[in-house]
């Protein structure tokens, strides 16, 4: 894939999987073009942030390219790289004002010989194969088990665990999987799967003013529930995760946050591979809306 095509207002069309150069396309007209390793080291998330400070991030590689883009919402973009870090999650906005003034758009880019090179193949570093074991291959890419357990209901619950030894292939035979290679592709794209399960503060605000009709649920630990939680959620304890995967209709939405947005992600997978249909992560966590709720 080649072209993505989002739903954002602004965004239309953004082009740069497994290439060294990233041309963004807005609705106004304009284009972005960054080079992948620069986009890479002004990556907005708050690992990379507290790394970085005020300067570059210069242990990232020249080399590195996205391996993985989904639209978070209509507001961002999910950017998984080759390098392995997937926790980046690029705003519109952000993108569209040179990432906030770290870069510099350069069109002159799409002219180079970067931007004429073939479509790379996974790194040799971070290849899979059936007999990488489960062990190696969440190292690699963190999001894989959360899209093992959706698609193929692989590692989210103790009937369908593995052992960190296990090569793919065993898990995937004892899982009765019988295309192993159509597995090696989706943990490729674990990023994407979680991408499309994040909700920002924005959007979950949007749906509280529209009346939407969701469950809110918060899985945090009952003493961070106590000190304060988002109004109207519901600590989701043991019994009543039991209860709504028994009795609840798969069409519920269902919307989880965490501390920083880790945990519910974690959970929002469950819940998706458990057959609910619309599970959301809440993007940063009660943290990003503490932050934003400061900000009104």
């Amino acid at each position: 894939m080649a072209d993505r095509t989002l739903a954002d207002p602004q965004a239309v069309e953004i082009e740069g999987l497994n290439r060294r150069i990233v041309r963004i396309r807005w609705r106004s007209g304009e284009q972005s073009v960054y080079r992948a390793a620069d986009l890479r080291r002004a990556c907005p998330c708050a690992t990379c942030h507290d790394k970085r400070g005020d300067g570059p991030s210069p242990e990232v590689s020249d080399g590195v390219m996205a391996v993985g883009m989904a639209p978070v919402g209509r507001y961002a973009l999910q950017i998984s790289w080759s390098d392995g870090h997937t926790s980046g999650i690029y705003p519109f906005r952000f993108l569209s004002e040179n990432c906030g003034g770290r870069l510099q758009s350069d069109p002159s880019l799409l002219e180079s010989p970067e931007a004429a090179a073939p479509a790379a193949e996974v790194p040799e570093a971070r290849r899979v194969t059936p007999e990488t074991s489960m062990e190696s291959i969440l190292e690699l890419y963190p999001a894989a088990q959360r899209a093992l357990f959706q698609r193929f209901h692989i590692g989210g619950c103790q009937s369908c665990g593995f052992e960190p030894h296990d090569s793919l292939a065993e898990v995937c035979r004892k899982r009765n999987v019988p295309d192993v290679e159509q597995v090696i592709q989706l943990i490729y794209a674990a990023g994407s799967f979680d991408a499309r399960m994040q909700l920002s503060v924005e959007e979950l605000t949007t749906w509280q003013a529209e009346g939407r009709d969701f469950a809110l649920l918060d899985v945090r630990e009952p003493h961070e529930y106590s000190a304060g939680s988002l109004a109207g959620a519901r600590l989701l304890d043991v019994s009543l995760q039991d209860e709504i995967k028994a009795n609840w209709p798969k069409d519920k939405p269902l919307v989880l946050y965490c501390a920083r947005g880790v945990r519910s992600l974690d959970k929002a997978a469950w819940f998706a591979g458990h057959g609910f249909k619309t599970v959301k992560s809440l993007s940063g966590g009660y943290h990003a809306w503490r932050a934003q709720a400061g900000q009104q």
